[in-house]
C-alpha cells in the first residue's frame, strides 16, 4: 500500500514537471526578444545589427532638434545589455535603449543621436537582423523617413508608443476583403501585421484650400465590381481601424480597379465619384453627400452669424491727423457688419463708428493703415524754346531812255515804277515828273543799295539801282514751374495773363478774359522701389496779336502731356518740337532773269532759314519727412495740452 503510494506521488510529480515545463517552454516561445546591438566601424562608416529572436516588425522616423533616429520593435522585449552607450563614430554621437508598454502595444525603442545631416540606411537582411549603415559612403542610399506632421502621438525620446506611417521596409500581402464584398480587394501590410490603428493621413484630415492634396496611406489593392458602397467602407474601417459613419442617404454601388495606392487616394476617388464627402472629428470619419454637409455648414454659418449679430453694439470715436474723415468713412464702411454704422465728423476730422466689440479691432487696424501721412514730391518743368533766323534779300531796278532826243523813243512804263532819281532837263519820255521810268521794279527791302546813272542830257539814258539786305536772329526762352504736392494728388501751378474781349448779343455787351498762361499740372505716385510714376501735363499759350479776328487776338500754344517713370531726383525729357524752314524765292523778268550773271539785273532772290525748337524737361524727387513732427494717431505733438 506504501509503496502504490509513491508511486502515485512520482507519477503526480512528474506530470506537474512536465506540464510547468511546456508552459514555461510555451511561453518563451511566444516572446519576441531584442536580443543584441553590434557596432562594426570602417572608416567613416559605422554599420550597426540589432538582432532579434524572430522576425521582426518595426517602425523608424527621424527627429530634429536635436538629430535623432528612431528605431521601434513592436511586440519584442528588451534583451539588450546597455542602456545608454557613447559611439562618437561616423556621425553617431550615442545609442539608447528602452522598453515601453501600454494598453495597446509592448515595444521596445533604440534611439541613435546623430550630428547634424548625418546620412543613414536601414536594411532588412530578410531574417532576424535589421542592419543600420551611417556615414559618408558613397554606397550609403538614401532612406526616406516618416514626415512629422503624419505622427500623431507624443514623441518621447525612450518610451511613449507611437502610430506612424511604415518606413521603407519589405512588404507582404494579405488578403482580409470582408466576405460582404462580392469581388476581390487585396491590402498591403508591414511584416508582422498587428490591429493597431494607421495613423490618419492629413488628405483624409482635409487639406488646405488651394492646395494639392498628398495621399501617405498604406498601399493597397482593390478590385470590386457592382458592389455595395457602404461595403467598401466598411472595408475601409476594417483595414485603417477608423471609425466610420454613413449618413442614411448614402447609398450606390461601386466598380473599380486600384493597384498599389494609398488606401486615402482610394477613399478620395471613391467620395468624389459619387458626389460623397467627409469630416474626420477624432478619429471618427462621417460620410454623407456633399449637399447634406453644405447645408449642415450654412447652418452652423448662420447660426454663428446670427449669434454675433444678438450681441451688444459698441461706439467709439476716432481722430484722423492726415486723411479727411469722408474719404477714410467710404473705405471703413466695408469692413462693418451689418449692424455697424460709420458717420463723419468733418468739423473735427472724426470718425464715430458703431459696430460689434469683435469688430474693433479690423477697424481700428484699417484706420491705422489708412490714417498716415503720405510722402510729398517736388515737380520741377522746365520749357525750353530756341529759335534761329536767317535771310537775305537781292533787289534791282532798272530805268531806260533810247531815243532821248529824237522823235522815236523806247523807254519803260510808268505803271511799273518811276526812277527815285530826278533828271535835269528832264527827259523826253516822262510819267508826269521828271524820273525815268522804269521796266524793272524789283527792290530789295533797303537796308544797303549801290545806282548807276548815265547820259544824263544825252540820248541815251540809264537808271541801275541794286538793293541789298540780310538779317540774322537767335532767341531763347527758360520757363521753369515748380510745384510740391502729396503723393497721388493732382498739383497745378500757373503763370500767364487774362486778356479782356467784349461780345455783344441781344443789345447785351458782356466781357470774357481769355487766359495765357504757362502751366504745369502734375500727379505724382511713388512706387515700392522708389521710383516716380508722373502724369504731368505742360502748356504755355500766347497771345498773337498779328493774326487778331474782329480785335481778338489769336493763341499760340506750346504743350506735352504724357506719363513718364523716373527715378527719385531724375530729370527726363518728355517731349520736344523741332521745326527748320528753308525757303527761297525769286521774282524775276520773263526770259531777261533766267541768264545767267546778266539775269540778276532783271530779278528779285530773297532766302529766308529758320529754326525753332522746343523742349519740355520735367525733374521729381521725394522730399524728406525729417522736418515734420509726424506723430501717431491718437496722439498730441509735444507743447500741446
Amino acid at each position: 500500500m506504501r509503496v502504490f503510494d509513491s508511486r502515485k506521488l512520482l507519477a503526480v510529480s512528474v506530470l506537474l514537471l512536465v506540464s510547468t515545463l511546456a508552459v514555461h517552454g510555451a511561453t518563451s516561445k511566444e516572446t519576441a526578444v531584442v536580443k543584441d546591438v553590434s557596432f562594426n566601424p570602417s572608416g567613416d562608416s559605422l554599420e550597426v545589427k540589432i538582432a532579434t529572436s524572430e522576425r521582426p516588425q518595426y517602425t523608424y522616423f527621424e527627429l530634429s532638434n536635436p538629430h535623432r533616429l528612431v528605431i521601434d520593435f513592436h511586440g519584442n522585449q528588451n534583451g539588450v545589455g546597455f542602456k545608454e552607450k557613447p559611439i562618437d563614430t561616423a556621425g553617431v554621437k550615442g545609442v539608447r535603449t528602452s522598453y515601453f508598454t501600454d494598453k495597446n502595444r509592448k515595444a521596445t525603442r533604440i534611439v541613435f543621436d546623430l550630428t547634424e545631416k548625418t546620412p543613414f540606411a536601414v536594411t532588412d537582411d530578410g531574417d532576424t537582423t535589421v542592419r543600420i549603415t551611417f556615414g559618408k559612403s558613397d554606397g550609403i542610399p538614401t532612406t526616406p523617413s516618416p514626415r512629422l506632421d503624419e505622427l500623431h502621438a507624443p514623441l518621447s525620446l525612450v518610451a511613449g508608443p507611437l502610430q506612424l506611417p511604415v518606413a521603407a521596409a519589405p512588404f507582404v500581402e494579405r488578403s482580409t476583403v470582408p466576405s460582404s464584398i462580392p469581388s476581390t480587394a487585396t491590402m498591403v501590410r508591414p511584416r508582422g501585421q498587428d490591429t493597431t490603428p494607421l495613423a490618419i493621413p492629413q488628405s483624409v484630415s482635409g487639406a488646405q484650400n488651394g492646395q494639392t492634396k498628398q495621399y501617405s496611406g498604406e498601399i493597397v489593392s482593390i478590385r470590386l465590381k457592382d458592389a455595395d458602397i457602404k461595403d467598401f467602407f466598411q472595408f475601409l474601417a476594417d483595414f485603417t481601424g477608423l471609425n466610420i459613419v454613413l449618413d442614411p442617404a448614402v447609398s450606390g454601388t461601386v466598380t473599380l480597379t486600384l493597384n498599389s495606392v494609398p488606401w486615402d487616394q482610394a477613399l478620395d476617388v471613391v467620395l468624389r465619384d459619387h458626389n460623397l464627402g467627409s469630416q474626420l472629428d477624432g478619429n471618427v470619419l462621417r460620410i454623407a453627400k456633399v449637399e447634406t454637409l453644405q447645408a449642415e455648414e450654412d447652418a452652423r454659418k448662420k447660426l454663428r452669424d446670427a449669434k454675433e449679430l444678438s450681441g451688444d453694439v459698441d461706439t467709439h470715436t476716432f481722430l484722423l491727423n492726415y486723411t479727411k474723415a469722408d474719404v477714410v468713412a467710404a473705405t471703413l464702411s466695408k469692413v462693418l457688419t451689418q449692424r455697424g454704422t460709420i458717420v463723419p465728423e468733418v468739423r473735427r476730422n472724426a470718425l464715430i463708428v458703431s459696430d460689434l466689440p469683435a469688430q474693433f479691432t479690423k477697424i481700428k487696424t484699417m484706420i491705422d493703415f489708412l490714417d498716415t501721412p503720405a510722402q510729398q514730391v517736388e515737380i520741377e518743368g522746365r520749357l525750353l524754346s530756341a529759335n534761329k533766323s536767317f535771310s537775305r534779300d537781292l533787289g534791282n531796278q532798272l530805268g531806260f531812255v533810247f531815243g532821248n532826243r529824237s522823235n522815236n523813243s523806247i523807254s519803260g512804263v510808268g505803271a511799273v515804277g518811276t526812277s527815285p532819281f530826278a533828271r535835269n532837263p528832264p527827259p523826253s519820255v516822262t510819267s508826269g515828273g521828271s524820273s525815268i521810268p522804269l521796266s524793272v521794279n524789283l527792290p530789295a527791302a533797303a537796308t544797303s543799295g549801290v545806282s548807276f546813272l548815265l547820259g544824263s542830257g544825252a540820248d541815251i539814258l540809264l537808271d541801275e539801282i541794286i538793293t541789298a539786305a540780310e538779317a540774322r536772329g537767335t532767341a531763347k526762352l527758360i520757363s521753369k514751374p515748380h510745384i510740391v504736392t502729396q503723393n497721388n494728388l493732382v498739383a497745378t501751378v500757373q503763370q500767364g495773363t487774362q486778356i479782356p474781349v467784349q461780345t455783344s448779343q441781344n443789345n447785351t455787351v458782356s466781357t470774357q478774359f481769355l487766359n495765357f498762361s504757362l502751366k504745369l499740372t502734375v500727379t505724382p505716385q511713388i512706387t515700392d522701389v522708389g521710383t516716380i510714376l508722373l502724369s504731368v501735363n505742360i502748356e504755355n499759350s500766347q497771345p498773337d496779336f498779328a493774326r487778331a479776328v474782329n480785335g481778338v487776338p489769336s493763341v499760340g500754344t506750346q504743350s506735352a502731356t504724357t506719363n513718364v517713370l523716373i527715378p527719385d531726383g531724375g530729370t527726363a525729357v518728355i517731349g520736344g518740337i523741332l521745326i527748320d524752314t528753308d525757303s527761297n524765292n525769286v521774282r524775276q523778268v520773263p526770259g531777261l532773269g533766267s541768264i545767267p550773271l546778266i539775269g540778276y539785273l532783271f530779278k528779285n532772290t530773297q532766302m529766308i532759314k529758320s529754326t525753332a525748337e522746343l523742349l519740355f524737361f520735367v525733374t521729381a524727387r521725394v522730399t524728406s519727412s525729417d522736418s515734420l513732427n509726424i506723430v501717431p494717431p491718437g496722439e498730441r505733438p509735444p507743447g500741446q495740452k
